[in-house]
């Protein structure tokens, strides 16, 4: 139990702190939380309140979270991570206007805050700003140029602008830095079954399927692009497959199938007709 813990082996707050770090890098956000309120307790210190609202936003208690960021700003105003962060949970929350004043405010503070307009360019985003997102994830970039997270952001921005030439070598340079970004692939690869690019939509679409093994979309996608290159046994096994893994794709699916099976034995019989001449 976490109290035993404690109890045994925190005996100077700052080891009942060090605990709670090593329990957040475990990603062991309940236990980090019970042992951070035992410091508070004894400490109102604002590294404990902002690892605290950290671990709340991690398992969504966004209230307690936000709670913890509004002491950490009365304490110090001019924290910028801590706006930073209470802007995601607001964007979360979807209080949009809160949460582009949060990041905003974190920029003013910290101009060159590359995290901060990464944030921004996802309230715009969600706001379906697209141009607006463009640029305040192009200034992440500017700032951050390995930022995959917004590569890939942006590269979904140029989407929703028409820009799918941008779009798609925003999404290639997020796998060039990220390889295992399975996300990267898969619209990368709708983007090139959009423009019938189909050899390079299946590289894509499976390698999104490799790093992810129950990625539904971008089996069914895979499918759907053997049935467009009139590879309908493949084209079954991906569609029957996919709902395996998502069950609301069934009634969908299960009609493509029953399609490919009907072309299928069309081509058949077509082979079938042409051996015999």
């Amino acid at each position: 139990m976490i109290s035993f813990t404690v109890k045994t082996y925190a005996q100077s707050l700052s080891d009942m702190y060090a605990l709670a770090k090593q329990e957040i890098t475990k990603q062991h956000y309940p236990e980090a939380i019970e042992l951070l309120t035992k410091c508070i307790e004894k400490k109102k210190d604002i590294d404990y309140y902002y690892q605290r609202g950290m671990c709340y936003f991690y398992v969504q208690d966004y209230d307690n979270a936000l709670n913890d960021y509004k002491t950490v700003i009365q304490l110090k105003p001019d924290y910028p991570e801590a706006y930073n962060r209470r802007g995601r949970i607001n964007l979360e929350l979807k209080n949009y206007d809160l949460a582009l004043a949060d990041v905003q405010k974190a920029v003013q503070l910290k101009p060159d805050y590359a995290d901060a307009f990464y944030s921004m360019g996802l309230v715009y985003y969600s706001q379906e700003k697209y141009e607006d997102s463009k640029n305040a994830f192009g200034k992440a970039i500017a700032l951050k140029p390995d930022y995959a997270e917004a590569f890939y952001s942006r590269g979904l921005a140029y989407i929703n602008i028409k820009e799918q030439d941008s779009a798609y070598s925003d999404f290639s340079k997020t796998i060039e830095i990220k390889p295992d970004y399975a996300k990267a692939y898969y619209d990368r690869g709708l983007l090139s079954m959009n423009r019938k690019v189909y050899d390079q939509a299946l590289t894509d679409y499976s390698k999104a399927i490799d790093l992810k093994s129950d990625y539904a979309s971008a089996i069914s996608n895979r499918g759907q692009v053997y049935y467009f290159l009139e590879d309908y046994d493949n084209a079954i096994r991906d569609w029957q497959s996919a709902i395996k893994y998502n069950k609301e794709m069934e009634d969908k699916l299960k009609s493509f199938i029953g399609d490919a099976m009907v072309k299928k034995k069309e081509k058949d019989k077509l082979k079938k007709e042409q051996q015999i001449k």
